[in-house]
């Protein structure tokens, strides 16, 4: 009975032996993982995610733990896609291209205005010549024909400013300049004169000084035949006193300097208009030599076209009224008095040369005196 309960002792302290074996291989071996385990994680970089251990709990704990919540580890810093930086690209490239489409309607818009300006322009600009061709040999005659038709040219003007002033003889407000050049335009030759000034006047002081000399009735002291005329909106020609905004004049005078003889007739007219915040005067003429140096000319006519623009100078760099002027002289002729066409745009400097030294003087009196106006309170409120 003894030998029978000893045995099955003896297998369960070797069977307990067994298993404390096992159990002993089997904590060294979680030794060793967790030593591995650690060894890696304090060799792992500062962004890399850390690994923690699980806390089994039991029942109870998660009764008490359930409102709480575990930290989650933070994400590896990722690289930014190469996709997104093609966006960003696109939606750069998308907003350049709204602004330049936009900058690119408003330019189109404006071309557009002005070539709907320029075909008016060249309607009129064919029904007139056709009109001087009609009215060639009869310019000493009908007065009211050649002066309305004057007064058109003279709006028709208006809208070759801009076009002009778009040059680059024009580009730069702050220069100071005189030029007069002879421009080969087809067949012809045109005397075309330009000049860009800033004047140290008011704006209104500086027009009313360019009305009053341009507009002036002394050329009556020269002429053998002087008539001044008013042309109303209405077409209606009259003779009566200078206008504040158109005057026309008929004119009949012999000039003798020097080697130069010449009897010329004609007609010309002076209009003033307000423009946008500017002021342009125009002028229009058509002359014929009845006599040049003693040789007699038939079927000769000089036609003169010009513009004075008048504005407050904006440039910082300087203070005043900028002043811009363009004019144009041709002579047309049969074919058998080009030899005195030729020699009449010739002496079209000459011309030019007399009429700046002989009215230079009389602008600077009455700039002079138009400012004093303006500032003393004498010239009253004037309107342009």
């Amino acid at each position: 009975m003894s030998v029978e309960t000893h045995q099955p002792k003896k297998k369960r302290i070797r069977r307990v032996k067994q298993e404390l074996d096992y159990l002993r291989r089997e904590s060294k071996k979680l030794e060793d993982e967790l030593a591995q385990l650690h060894t890696i994680q304090a060799n792992r970089p500062a962004g890399a995610i850390s690994f923690r251990p699980r806390v089994l709990i039991t029942q109870t704990e998660k009764v008490t733990t359930s409102r709480k919540y575990c930290a989650i580890a933070p994400r590896l810093q990722q690289k930014p896609s190469m996709w997104q930086a093609i966006a960003e690209r696109q939606s750069r490239e998308r907003g350049r291209v709204l602004a330049r489409n936009m900058e690119l309607r408003a330019q189109l818009e404006t071309e557009y205005k002005l070539g709907k300006q320029l075909i008016q322009l060249l309607d009129r600009q064919i029904y007139a010549k056709a009109l001087v061709q009609e009215k060639r040999h009869a310019l000493l005659w009908g007065h009211a024909d050649v002066f309305k038709q004057q007064l058109q040219q003279s709006e028709n003007t208006l809208l070759e400013v801009k076009r002009v002033l778009q040059g680059p003889p024009f580009r730069d407000p702050t220069a100071c300049f005189l030029d007069t050049f002879i421009e080969k335009n087809g067949d012809k030759e045109v005397f075309v004169v330009q000049s860009n000034a800033t004047l140290p006047f008011g704006m209104q002081a500086t027009a009313s000084a360019l009305w009053k000399v341009l507009s002036t009735d002394q050329i009556k002291n020269y002429c053998y035949h002087h008539q001044i005329l008013t042309i109303h909106r209405s077409m209606n020609v009259q003779i009566a006193q200078k206008s504040d905004t158109i005057v026309a004049q008929s004119f009949g005078i012999r000039f003798k300097e020097n080697t130069v003889d010449a009897d010329f007739r004609g007609k010309y007219t002076f209009s003033r208009f307000t423009d946008g915040d500017c002021i342009v005067i125009v002028w229009v003429g058509a002359s014929e030599p009845i006599e040049l140096n003693g040789i007699n000319c038939r079927d000769i006519q000089s036609q003169t076209t010009g513009w004075i623009q008048i504005s407050e100078q904006r440039s910082e760099e300087m203070k005043g009224t900028l002043v811009r002027s363009y004019s144009r002289l041709s002579v047309d002729s049969g074919d058998d008095e080009k030899p005195q066409s030729g020699a009449l745009l010739g002496l079209a400097q000459f011309f030019h040369d007399k009429f700046m030294a002989t009215h230079y003087s009389v602008l600077e009196k009455s700039l002079i005196e138009e400012d004093w106006k303006m500032n003393s309170g004498w010239g009253g409120s004037q309107s342009v």
